[in-house]
């Protein structure tokens, strides 16, 4: 490149220092021209040169413009399919989230209503053999009365025992069912009044008995909760601790504490009794429907129906310790006017 030009311009200076011319103001206009050729020539090769790597540079960055451009192409295409599959895989989620929450809204209410038909059963078999069996318990009551033979009296007395054991089952069952059932009512009642009438009920099932039951709670302190409810609750850990702290055939001196304490929301109850150590479990299984009673006559539901009730009334009950001196319980029970 610029050959030509450099041929013209050394032909410029030969003449120049060939030439003797008389005009010596041509001369130096001739000069300075080919001075001026010779300068605007350099400069115009290092234009050239300077652009000549801008261009490479310029290529390269097109280069790598076009090379990043088809990877965006690329990304793109497997973005865009990425997109479809996703889309797919949703719909089918969606569909299998619809056909399975279809399947176990099915299996919830087909739960709901064997549970339904189930409770109605135990309510109306419940009834259907209360009649029999008071039947059977005056019966055994009048030839107890009358009969003087002891072999029959022996065994009037046994059909007695569990006729009574039987129409106790009933009532656990009834009270359980209609427990189910039941919304709370709340109310603000007085504390005395319904531990006191839950502890004769359970004196009363129980039967007679010399433990000594000691109950603490402040003077006229007030609970704001379904009255019967809580009251199930006292009847029913009472009762438990009644039966296990009877040792039969033995000198009794068990005891029984019951302390009563609330908090800003919420009242405790604090159970505690010497007499027979519980194994340890967890407390599903020692709250569990029909948990065994080392006691023959006692269901062992009375566990089961005092987490049912505490639970209704959003409560909670807790095994605390057991062991060969005493076991505690504790029981948390919202107060809703505190709360």
């Amino acid at each position: 490149m610029y050959d030509n030009e450099v041929k013209i311009l050394i032909e410029a200076k030969e003449v120049l220092k060939h030439t003797q011319s008389a005009d010596q103001t041509l001369l130096e206009e001739f000069k300075n021209l080919t001075l001026a050729y010779e300068r605007l020539l350099s400069d115009t090769q290092v234009m050239t040169k300077i652009s000549d790597r801008l261009q490479n540079k310029l290529s390269s960055a097109n280069e790598r413009l076009n090379e990043q451009k088809n990877k965006l192409e690329m990304a793109k295409r497997l973005i865009s399919k990425q997109n479809e599959e996703l889309r797919q895989t949703k719909k089918e989620l969606e569909q299998k989230v619809t056909k399975r929450t279809e399947e176990l809204e099915q299996a919830y209410h087909d739960l709901l209503v064997a549970n339904q038909e189930l409770d109605n059963f135990v309510y109306r078999a419940s009834h259907d053999l209360k009649g029999p069996i008071a039947r059977l318990l005056g019966i055994c009551m009048i030839a107890l009365q009358e009969v003087e033979e002891e072999e029959a009296v022996e065994y009037f007395s046994v059909c007695k025992a569990t006729s009574e054991f039987m129409d106790h089952i009933l009532l656990r069952l009834l009270s359980i069912n209609q427990l189910k059932s039941t919304r709370p009512g709340y109310v603000r009642f007085p504390l005395g009044d319904s531990v006191q009438r839950a502890n004769e009920v359970a004196n009363r099932l129980w039967g007679v008995h010399t433990l000594d039951i000691q109950v603490r709670f402040s003077e006229n302190l007030l609970l704001t909760t379904d009255q019967k409810i809580f009251e199930l609750i006292i009847e029913n850990v009472l009762e438990y601790a009644i039966q296990n702290s009877v040792f039969p055939g033995e000198p009794n001196n068990g005891y029984i504490k019951l302390t009563f304490a609330e908090s800003e929301q919420d009242m405790f109850v604090h159970m505690e009794y010497n007499g027979q150590r519980i194994v340890p479990t967890s407390n599903e299984k020692l709250f569990s429907f029909y948990r065994t009673s080392n006691h023959p006559g006692h269901t062992g539901m009375e566990l089961y129906t005092a987490r049912l009730a505490v639970e209704k009334l959003n409560g909670n009950i807790e095994l605390v310790s057991s062991t060969q001196d005493k076991t505690v319980f504790k029981i948390m029970i919202p107060d809703i006017l505190l709360g």
